[in-house]
């Protein structure tokens, strides 16, 4: 049952006294729990009236000091964010501290996107992929892209390295360098899958 703010000072169990307090004490009902909405406008009208200097303290500078304090926390917010970005293992390795051509950093940004997913931010600790078949289709998807990113990219970018080093000094481009366009036309097919795959399942990657 719902009552008016009127049968709410009818009763008088909004005073109370204290000792402290050389006038008598207000208290206020639960919001939500006793009157409709339009009776809080009165009660904000009775109180401030009779009640002037309570009124002032209990509402109108405990709104400003939680404003201040909203304020303050974003302030934090965004000078931790500055001084100590949450990212910025990710960061350093798409924008690392030296120049990276932007075809690189294209695919570097792909690939930490996975590695952040799943060993900083712990999907698969926090998010239930058995909970219908699009989330178990991502989840079979996202360890795939995973295992290249963490595991397999890696070990191609040794190979290529290496098959650099024992490239003959001499000879025809094609002959000279087979071995490494062979693992670089390796390394560009998968990386293009990968990002496809990151760009087109982007709605879940959160936690």
């Amino acid at each position: 049952m719902k009552y008016t703010f009127q049968s709410y000072i009818d009763s008088g169990k909004y005073k109370k006294r204290v000792w402290w307090w050389p006038t008598k004490w207000y208290v206020v009902q639960q919001e939500g729990t006793i009157m409709e909405w339009k009776e809080w406008d009165k009660e904000d009208i009775f109180f401030k009236r009779n009640y002037p200097v309570q009124f002032f303290f209990r509402e109108t500078i405990d709104t400003y000091i939680r404003k201040l304090r909203y304020k303050f926390k974003d302030i934090k917010h965004d000078v931790k964010g500055h001084i100590i970005n949450p990212r910025k293992e990710m960061r350093n390795k798409v924008f690392p501290h030296r120049w990276n051509d932007l075809t690189e950093s294209i695919v570097t940004f792909h690939l930490e996107t996975l590695i952040e997913f799943v060993d900083r931010e712990k999907c698969f600790d926090s998010i239930n992929y058995n909970s219908d078949d699009h989330h178990r289709e991502f989840a079979k998807g996202l360890k795939e892209c995973y295992e290249y990113a963490k595991i397999t990219r890696p070990s191609l970018e040794l190979k290529l390295e290496e098959a650099y080093k024992e490239a003959p000094s001499e000879g025809e481009y094609l002959v000279v360098y087979k071995e490494v366009n062979k693992i670089t036309a390796d390394m560009k097919e998968y990386d293009t899958k990968v990002c496809e795959w990151v760009i087109k399942n982007r709605d879940y990657f959160w936690c």
